[in-house]
């Protein structure tokens, strides 16, 4: 127990042990003993408190005399010194409340016939903590609060005031010379011994300023799940490649289901199960409400770019298009119904590409990259096509001048003007008639120039002239 001042403090600790123990009066065993002479409705009684110095607990044992007339006993006392580093008096407070709830434990194997346990401080942070939920407090004091209702039962902890707290003279130091003569140490606190109707009721308990409670900050999260792709298609700049990988990898998870494991070139079947997979992943990344809406019977949304399109679902999960096509017999169900597909998605840029490569397009661009129009009267801004567009224009103005032509004829005319442009040589032409014919953009398309005769063979054949008189009156 803390003495009354550090100079006491002091000057006992600097003495030898031998004068330390005349200093301190020899206690009585009547003080240090439990004497029940009527054991009958045992209860226990334990103060905490604490100061900037020190915090401890005390417990008493209440028993019953006669009726309505109890007697309380000193048990057991234990205090601490406070920390070097300086906290908080309420954190102080609520670690005397821990050794309170220890007494508690260990008194508990001792006397075995409580009928009551009744704890007590006279801090309100602190019966606030206890009594509230440990998970919404800062770790310091969930974690403390966590073995105090381990220990003890949160009901059980009352409030009394700090003047009829005997545990206040641990925290506050006594000489040894005073603790024999401390009734409030011995017997104290006198109102243990009336009814419990009398006792110190706890108020204002709800006028705790939420600042000194040392809450947990709550953060509010929004929890979306995302199921992350195995794959990203955007990673990948061939149709056949995706397909392949992807193939794959539903071959090697089937050989982990069935133990077993095909071997040999990806057949056909797979490469379309993988296709339909990328469909149906990417019908959902881009037409997903649209998808809920069909699968619960709903009518699409007004906004939806699909309402149009009067969309259904097939067996396989892929989501088609109606059409008028569905009339027709001649024509499969992949013609009738085609698959719908965002045109920014990366599978629709796959799917182009390799469509290009596979009639020998002249590259994707032409259908995906968007048109860029040029200012007007800026014709310096396409070199390249706005050459092409002035031979165009130079021809018509040579072969029509101001002439008037209707459709047919105009349309012919500039028939013969494309002729001539794609028979112009884009090689060397040489001098000599043995050279090789230099190539055009004829030579591309039909393989041979557009603007040249046909060859003919001229068959010669010998005539004779045989002279013929003639009758004067003919």
């Amino acid at each position: 127990m803390p003495y009354a001042n550090d100079k006491e403090c002091k000057c006992i600790c600097e003495l030898p042990f031998q004068v330390q123990a005349r200093c301190m009066p020899t206690l009585t065993e009547e003080m240090v003993t439990v004497s029940l002479v009527n054991g009958n409705d045992l209860q226990l009684r334990v103060f905490s408190d604490a100061s900037p110095k020190s915090f401890g607990a005390v417990a008493y044992l209440r028993y019953k005399i006669s009726d309505n007339n109890f007697n309380t006993r000193f048990v057991i006392s234990k205090s601490r010194v406070a920390p070097i580093k300086r906290i908080t008096l309420p954190r102080l407070e609520l670690m005397g409340a821990v050794i309170a709830a220890r007494l508690v434990k260990h008194l508990r194997r001792i006397f075995k016939d409580f009928n009551r346990i009744i704890l007590c401080s006279d801090s309100t942070i602190v019966l606030y903590w206890i009594k509230g939920s440990a998970s919404k407090f800062k770790p310091f004091v969930s974690n403390r609060i966590a073995e105090i209702q381990e220990n003890t039962d949160p009901v059980s902890w009352r409030h009394c005031s700090g003047k009829q707290n005997p545990a206040d003279l641990l925290t506050r130091g006594i000489t040894s010379r005073e603790l024999i003569n401390s009734e409030k140490c011995w017997h104290d606190p006198e109102w243990l011994k009336d009814s419990e109707n009398l006792w110190p009721n706890l108020e204002g308990f709800e006028s705790i300023v939420s600042e000194t409670v040392e809450l947990k900050s709550s953060l509010i999260v929004n929890l979306t799940i995302t199921h992350e792709k195995i794959i990203d298609p955007d990673k990948y700049s061939s149709l056949l490649k995706l397909l392949r990988v992807t193939a794959y990898i539903f071959r090697f998870v089937n050989a982990l289901r069935r133990k077993d494991f095909q071997k040999g070139p990806l057949a056909s079947e797979e490469l379309f199960k993988a296709e339909i997979f990328w469909v149906k992943v990417t019908q959902n990344d881009f037409y997903s409400s649209e998808i809920t809406c069909i699968k619960s019977d709903k009518p699409l949304q007004k906004d939806s770019k699909l309402l149009c399109l009067n969309p259904f679902l097939v067996d396989s999960g892929v989501l088609r298009v109606t059409g008028r096509l569905g009339k027709t017999t001649s024509l499969s169900a992949n013609e009738k119904h085609p698959i719908i597909l965002p045109s920014k998605s990366m599978l629709s840029e796959l799917l182009i590409w390799e469509s290009h490569k596979r009639v020998f397009h002249s590259g994707v661009s032409h259908t995906l990259v968007q048109w860029n129009y040029i200012i007007e009267r800026v014709a310096w801004w396409g070199g390249f096509y706005e050459r092409m567009v002035r031979s165009v224009k130079v021809a018509l103005r040579k072969a029509l001048g101001k002439s008037s032509l209707t459709t047919e004829q105009l349309s012919t005319v500039l028939t013969e003007i494309e002729g001539m442009i794609n028979s112009r040589p884009i090689t060397y032409v040489g001098s000599e008639t043995e050279e090789p014919i230099p190539l055009t953009p004829a030579h591309f398309i039909i393989g041979k120039r557009i603007t040249s005769l046909p060859p003919v063979r001229l068959h010669l054949v010998c005539v004779c002239v045989i002279p013929i008189s003639l009758p004067e009156n003919a």
